[in-house]
């Protein structure tokens, strides 16, 4: 469990606290890991996807797009509560985010370090990527909840633990260990802001290890959007019980979209809702 739980008036349980997911996560199952093994294998091939926005935009008609789509969702992504899609804007983010990714991969030599892992932050905040050290909290939309992060002292020592055991990911286990470090960055929160966008740097950053080609960046950011909430909720199934099936799916299914995002021309088209 990741999160501490009380019980409302009524007995039903919710979470007061995050924890620390625990240490190693729990392997896939062997037709998941195959899959993961299959996307491994294809990365060198893949084709850059310069504006993967416009491009999904262009195509949103097409089924094999709307069939991936449907892979990013969760049964719970029609219940959820999105902001209105505005294409300008994700557009203008996916790329700055490949933008600060590019101008930071191209500074790291060797193993990853806490100095590689601060200077991401400081480059894609603006701030001095130093480690928080108070508390800060999700909060609902609507402002009626919120939920305690991991403590700071625990984020930071959770990054101890992880540049031991991860410093030089594995390429063999490249998709696996892309999601695995996303999601303990993301759970131990160690920054006060750009823990998001630390997350989807690493998670790019174990590919190009595994072979992945410099000029290819997976546009997390944008397909997180699609899949209203089905990231969201596949995280939290991985943070709170452990289930670690879905979390590797939905990444599978991301490799698989980006492959054939890069074979379709981009064509820019009006915006609206999707």
């Amino acid at each position: 469990m990741t999160a501490r739980l009380a019980t409302t008036p009524t007995g039903a349980p919710v979470a007061t606290e995050r924890v620390l997911m625990p240490l190693p996560p729990p392997p896939p199952s062997p037709a998941l890991a195959e899959r993961l093994q299959a996307c491994n294998l294809r990365l060198p091939a893949l084709l850059p996807c310069a504006q993967p926005c416009e491009t999904l935009w262009s195509h949103r008609g097409h089924p094999r797009l709307r069939a991936a789509v449907q892979q990013l969702r969760h049964p719970l992504s029609a219940h959820m509560q999105m902001p209105a899609f505005d294409l300008a804007a994700l557009a203008a983010a996916e790329a700055a985010e490949a933008d600060v990714y590019r101008q930071w991969h191209r500074t790291v030599q060797g193993p990853l370090s806490m100095a590689d892992v601060q200077r991401f932050v400081s480059l894609s905040t603006g701030g001095d990527g130093a480690l928080r050290s108070g508390p800060v909290w999700i909060r609902a939309r609507d402002g009626r909840a919120q939920l305690p992060m991991v403590p700071a002292l625990q984020g930071a020592a959770r990054w101890d633990e992880l540049l031991q055991q991860r410093a030089a990911p594995d390429p063999a286990e490249g998709l696996r260990s892309a999601v695995q470090l996303l999601a303990l960055a993301n759970n131990a929160h160690a920054f006060a802001d750009g823990n998001g966008r630390l997350g989807r740097a690493l998670f790019n950053f174990c590919l190009h290890r595994a072979g992945l080609p410099q000029a290819c960046f997976i546009p997390l950011k944008v397909l997180t959007v699609l899949s209203r909430g089905g990231y969201e909720v596949r995280l939290r199934e991985a943070e709170l019980y452990g289930r670690w099936e879905g979390l590797y799916a939905w990444h599978c299914a991301a490799i698989e979209l980006y492959a054939w995002l890069g074979q379709q021309p981009a064509m820019p088209d009006r915006n609206e809702d999707v």
